[in-house]
């Protein structure tokens, strides 16, 4: 009897265990573990290839070995790489449903101390704040200049009341951002991070701008023009920091 290994997963169809020979399988089946097609699978080679468990064990990567001996029991998925503690009382991966045999032993890179602050997530919470107010008040300023009577003077007063909200919400996310950068990266000086904190400054001063014009001036047709001018770049420059954020989320600094 033969038997066939996921080049995905890691996944082992064992043709003596399943009782179905791999060719009688039809072509639209998949691996029960990662959903991979038939294709993926090649055939292994000598009777010492065969596993005890679904899922055989991947070789430790170059990280791996600099781990933190000290850090929690975790385990890894093999399929998407979903994190849990040991212990876990599901019976599939929450992340992708793979089966709960596709999770392998896992130990951080990183100390205890800086996953604890990472793991609270403050940095990715408090940027929704400023991109949805921006946004918000992006489309209550436009539908400013097509509303009349009092649902124009609703949309003009709800994008007021936001205006003093969104300087504290890119304030609090300009904080939580820089927490976040020095805890993975423990340092503030590198590229994307500057890139970052330029933006995220001119993100700030923008929205200044548009409280100071939304609720000092007298809003006639040219002021509310410049309002809407100004959200316009806070939208942009939410679009940008978020972004290059997701393109940061998988980096980290070990030890």
């Amino acid at each position: 009897m033969a038997k066939y290994e996921c080049t995905v997963c890691g996944f082992i169809y064992d043709e003596e265990k399943e009782g179905k020979k791999w060719e009688s399988l039809p072509e639209d089946w998949v691996c029960p573990v990662c959903a991979s097609p038939k294709t993926v699978f090649k055939k292994l080679q000598g009777a010492e290839e065969s596993p005890e468990s679904l899922v055989s064990p991947a070789p430790p990567s170059a990280a791996q070995s600099v781990m933190n001996e000290k850090t929690a029991k975790k385990l890894i998925c093999s399929v998407c790489g979903f994190i849990v503690r040991e212990g876990y009382p599901g019976d599939r991966c929450p992340a992708c449903g793979a089966v709960k045999t596709a999770f392998q032993p896992y130990k951080d890179i990183v100390a205890q101390k800086r996953r604890n602050v990472l793991n609270l997530h403050l940095h990715p919470v408090m940027t929704h704040f400023p991109q949805a107010f921006s946004v918000f008040m992006l489309f209550l300023i436009g539908m400013g200049f097509v509303l009349q009577g009092s649902l124009k003077t609703d949309a003009v007063t709800a994008s007021k009341v936001l205006a003093f909200f969104l300087p504290l919400s890119v304030a609090a996310g300009i904080i939580s951002g820089l927490l976040d950068g020095k805890t993975r990266f423990k340092r503030l000086t590198t590229p994307l991070l500057k890139k970052k904190i330029m933006v995220g400054t001119l993100f700030f001063i923008l929205s200044v701008g548009v409280l100071l014009v939304l609720n000092f001036s007298n809003l006639q047709t040219w002021w509310h023009g410049v309002s809407a001018a100004l959200t316009g770049l806070c939208v942009l420059c939410s679009v940008f920091l978020g972004y290059n954020g997701g393109r940061l989320a998988e980096a980290i600094v070990p030890g």
